[in-house]
């Protein structure tokens, strides 16, 4: 049984005329018939009812029909495999990601390439920004969702969302009514930092704000990472500053995110180390290009 010959047994069977499918396939009449006779032969059925003017299937045409397009719908998809494999995207992509930032926009990232592929898995790795630039320019991952501009040479990077800053309050702070605020009203604020050597360039954005509004920020409760400064709020501590980002991948009911304004957004980037160019590699990075686009 060849492959071309249940193609052809399909034809006839989706337009019940051999002389419409010769033509759609492309091939002589009597040939198409042959080919068909000779399946049947092999199968020892007949496959179509060929009495009078019409032509129907018959029983066991019917019950092969299904079974005949399974086999060469697989035929089709071992091929694509086998392609896909020698343009080397197929395996597990290695991608880093910070929570704090990126938590509320890997799910889309991820779920939109991985409805493009069958043939990729996605291993996540955590990590905070310092971390992350240096498992890309090792190559321990092979992507990173992480904070920008990344500036190290040998790296570049896509901005994939723009994050501003706010300031996080219980919803019964007087903050909480407000659309925005500006730098200015945090200074008698007990301010929920995260530390330095967390997050640098939030830390220093903050700090940069504060003193452009000229007061020193002083935090009242440091936490190890952005992520940590909504359960401080929650716990009673003070007011939080994060991106807008961070406060959406741990959203809580009784807290809410007021934009700061003056201050310039945190971005969100893709990275790369510029000589990985994998076709799995770059399948990612022109998937993320189109998500952020649309």
């Amino acid at each position: 049984m060849e492959l071309k010959q249940l193609n052809f047994f399909l034809a006839v069977a989706e337009d019940l005329h051999f002389g419409r499918a010769a033509e759609r396939m492309y091939i002589a009449q009597p040939a198409l018939s042959q080919h068909v006779r000779r399946l049947e032969r092999e199968l020892g059925v007949e496959l179509f009812d060929r009495r009078g003017r019409n032509v129907r299937l018959t029983a066991a045409g019917k019950a092969f029909v299904d079974e005949a397009r399974r086999v060469v719908e697989q035929s089709e998809r071992a091929a694509s495999v086998a392609r896909r494999a020698s343009d080397g995207i197929t395996g597990t992509l290695n991608i880093g990601y910070y929570p704090a930032m990126s938590a509320s926009i890997a799910p889309g990232l991820v779920q939109r390439f991985l409805e493009s592929t069958d043939d990729l898995s996605v291993q996540l790795s955590a990590d905070n920004p310092a971390g992350l630039e240096e498992a890309i320019f090792r190559g321990d991952v092979d992507l990173a969702l992480t904070t920008g501009p990344v500036s190290r040479a040998g790296l570049e990077s896509i901005v994939v969302a723009a994050s501003p800053i706010a300031a996080v309050v219980m919803d019964d702070h007087p903050f909480a009514r407000r659309r925005f605020i500006e730098p200015a009203d945090l200074r008698e604020e007990p301010l929920i930092m995260a530390a330095r050597n967390s997050d640098q360039r939030l830390f220093d954005s903050i700090v940069a704000a504060c003193h452009a509004a000229d007061f020193n920020a002083q935090a009242a409760h440091t936490v190890e990472g952005p992520e940590l400064v909504l359960p401080a709020v929650l716990c009673g501590l003070g007011v939080g500053v994060i991106p807008t980002s961070s406060f959406n991948g741990f959203a809580h009911g009784r807290a809410s995110a007021v934009v700061i304004g003056g201050v310039p957004p945190i971005e969100v980037v893709l990275a790369r180390r510029i000589d990985r160019t994998e076709p799995s590699v770059m399948a990612f990075w022109d998937s993320a290009l189109s998500y952020v686009e649309s």
